[in-house]
């Protein structure tokens, strides 16, 4: 399976190698803390007067977090070298009020970045908020991230369209997955597989670069089927309350 990494608000993020969890405290003031796994060692990373939001990590374990202007990086090692700030380009007089990794590519190269203000400002909807994309250490035009099933390859992300689509986080562009559009939206994506789920008897499989529409299967009991545990394979709970893994290679196979 290709994995991804990302981040919910005010939550632990493991480091690229997992032996760091960054943190950040209460405000105010507010840290970034860099801990090791084992509980061995802490460092402060950053402290703030004012309300910041941690991001993550990126490619090279720097942690990322942003405050009302711009998005920070700083190493474990507080080099020089490793600390890099770029602006958020908002507004004069426009400030963010939260920002947060929506998705990561899998090598932590890039991602999508979604943000809250605390009035409007060029791409945001309504509610004041807007997704950017985060190339390396550059912010790219406002975007449209659509539903997503899980990541292709380190560059592209399957989105649930109908019929589906991968969209390149380097690049903002989709291509065509060459399937046909049958009224199905994918649920979950475990390597090149794409999974689909109708009711608990009705799973749809579908091997990317191959099939060009959905194979039903029938797994022979009630489940919903929805996590991707490893490539090809989908773990599912069964309504008879115990856990099933398909293998979606093996099933979508004529």
């Amino acid at each position: 399976m290709v994995g991804e990494a990302r981040t919910d608000p005010d939550e632990p993020v493991l480091s690229p190698d997992g032996k760091w969890l960054a943190f950040a405290s209460e405000c105010c003031p507010q840290r970034i803390v860099a801990s090791r796994l084992d509980g061995s060692e802490q460092r402060v990373l950053f402290t703030s007067p004012v309300r910041i939001s941690l991001l993550g990590w990126d490619a090279r374990s720097r942690v990322m977090y942003a405050d009302s202007r711009k998005l920070h990086w700083v190493g474990l090692d507080r080099k020089p070298s490793d600390e890099a700030a770029i602006d958020l380009e908002l507004p004069a007089g426009v400030n963010a009020v939260g920002v947060r990794i929506l998705r990561q590519s899998p090598d932590r190269a890039a991602a999508f970045v979604g943000m809250f203000a605390d009035r409007p400002f060029p791409g945001a909807g309504s509610n004041n908020y807007g997704i950017r994309r985060l190339v390396g250490e550059r912010l790219y035009e406002p975007t449209s991230l659509g539903n997503s099933a899980g990541w292709l390859n380190d560059s592209e992300l399957v989105n649930w369209e109908r019929p589906p689509a991968a969209l390149n986080i380097l690049t903002g562009s989709t291509r065509s997955l060459g399937i046909s559009d049958d009224e199905r939206e994918g649920t979950a994506l475990s390597g090149r597989i794409l999974l689909a789920q109708g009711d608990k008897r009705a799973i749809y499989v579908l091997r990317i670069g191959i099939d060009t529409h959905y194979r039903l299967i029938d797994p022979g009991v009630d489940v919903d089927c929805a996590a991707p545990i490893s490539d090809g394979l989908f773990l599912c709970h069964g309504a008879d309350g115990w856990l099933y893994v398909m293998d979606g290679e093996l099933a979508a196979r004529p």
